[in-house]
């Protein structure tokens, strides 16, 4: 369920709470051109999260995206593309699990780069043992980065 926190002008802040997100299908009925903040929590255990490239495609105007709670395996180079304006993000427990036997979560070296603009980035509690080589170098307007 999304509802929608606050109108800041002509722009929605929005909070949801779902099941799991299956790619850019999760938001079909959004006002993907009308949305500055996005907040998204997973509540399943047992779905598994599918980040997919695209997945936010449209939504031109996010300024910041948050994503908690939702269990994948693998963030895709082009998940964020699209995202032009976007300067905050925030992942939190995008792992499958916690225990000492996780599947790590993977992500791509190219996953910042459709997001150049973002100036803080938190990722926390999601398992991601490796870091590829040149990852954060496309993010010159950086200000912050935190990462535990």
């Amino acid at each position: 369920m999304c509802v929608p926190d606050v109108v800041d002008g002509n722009q929605l802040v929005i909070s949801c709470e779902l099941d799991f997100l299956n790619g850019a299908k999760s938001f079909e009925d959004f006002p993907r051109n009308a949305t500055k903040t996005l907040s998204l929590r997973c509540l399943s255990h047992k779905h598994e999260t599918i980040f997919s490239d695209d997945m936010f495609e449209g939504f031109k105007t996010l300024r910041d995206l948050k994503i908690s709670n939702c269990h994948g395996t693998e963030l895709p180079a082009n998940t964020f593309r699209g995202l032009l304006k976007l300067e905050y993000l925030y992942l939190s427990e995008l792992s499958l699990d916690k225990s000492a036997t996780t599947k790590p979560l993977i992500i791509s070296s190219q996953l910042f780069h459709p997001i150049k603009s973002l100036q803080k980035l938190t990722l926390t509690n999601s398992a991601i043992r490796d870091f590829p080589d040149g990852l954060f170098c496309p993010l010159t307007d950086l200000k912050g980065l935190d990462f535990y």
